[in-house]
């Protein structure tokens, strides 16, 4: 099978604000790999302290590769690694071409020396939304909570608005389907503006938990 997504956009974790800022666009053809700023998201990192990447040095450039990019490439161990192994068999990651590509899009490409990450842009296809993200505020809550014996792959979860929350107004919660209900973690901010729209267009959503990366973070996969 060919790429689940040909596109991953950049993140930037903002140490001021702890924002999340959208720093690049990520993408792949039959050709090679593709990089370009989101210039204006970019300027506005600077004030931050946001410097451009290693082999990336002009705002203005598309750059372009046969192969991944070095300062992304860094981000995955090598195939023989028992964490590569694991994700890929978790994530039935075998029925792609590029095993690389997929890693970077379920793992987020994650290092504990940078803000970076990646993010999958929401996909429409035959007027299906389809969405897969990382669970976000799983770890504090988790260690607040001991949330482990309560969540488990293909588990069903509510979406439910959160308009109260100081840090974002269309904070979406998810929450389990227990007589009692659990707030588990939150969609990722950057996917609010889109699904409050839809959901204010009466799309109904399921969120379903798909899988675990490790013992510590989930995944959900979203779908109307």
């Amino acid at each position: 099978m060919r790429s689940s997504t040909d596109r991953l956009i950049l993140m930037w974790s903002n140490p001021v604000t702890k924002a999340n800022c959208k720093i690049g666009l990520l993408s792949k053809s039959d050709a090679g790999y593709q990089f370009k700023y989101l210039k204006e998201d970019v300027r506005a990192a600077y004030d931050f302290g946001f410097t451009n990447l290693a082999g990336f040095p002009d705002l203005d450039e598309v750059y372009r590769s046969p192969k991944l990019f070095s300062v992304f490439e860094r981000r995955i161990p090598s195939a023989s690694r028992k964490e590569f192994k694991n994700v890929v068999k978790s994530f039935h990651l075998t029925e792609y071409h590029d095993l690389q590509w997929e890693y970077l899009r379920v793992t987020k490409g994650r290092l504990a020396t940078d803000r970076l990450f990646f993010l999958e842009p929401i996909k429409i296809e035959k007027n299906v939304i389809n969405l897969v993200f990382e669970i976000a505020g799983w770890k504090p809550l988790n260690q607040e909570q001991d949330l482990i014996p309560k969540v488990f792959p293909d588990q069903t979860l509510d979406l439910r608005f959160e308009p109260d929350n100081p840090s974002d107004q269309k904070a979406i919660r998810l929450m389990t389907q227990e007589e009692v209900p659990v707030r588990i973690g939150y969609v990722p901010k950057p996917y609010n503006d889109a699904i409050h729209f839809w959901i204010q267009k009466n799309i109904k959503f399921n969120a379903k938990i798909q899988t675990f990366l490790t013992r510590s973070k989930a995944l959900d996969l979203l779908w109307p």
